[in-house]
């Protein structure tokens, strides 16, 4: 297996047309490093998710998937 060569920091990622940077962190959130995302710390307490060509493709496929707010029928309206 190659070893990782790059990553793209989740404000880069954000930068890509048809990216949001809310929706990224919340799915880096749920990823775990074997799905292709690393932290990366900073000077001082500056941290940002990053993500391998692997995670990209796995925060894609996540982005997908609809949440638990999107899957709740609308309420009922009373006429």
């Amino acid at each position: 297996m190659a070893g990782i060569a790059h990553v793209l920091t989740l404000a880069r990622v954000a930068e890509l047309p048809g990216e949001d940077e809310d929706l990224l962190h919340e799915i880096s959130i749920e990823m775990e490093p074997e799905d292709g995302v690393i932290g990366v710390h900073g000077i001082g307490d500056a941290y940002t998710p990053a993500f391998t060509d692997f995670g990209l493709e796995n925060a894609d496929s996540e982005a997908c998937r609809p949440r638990d707010s999107e899957m709740m029928p609308p309420p009922h309206s009373e006429n």
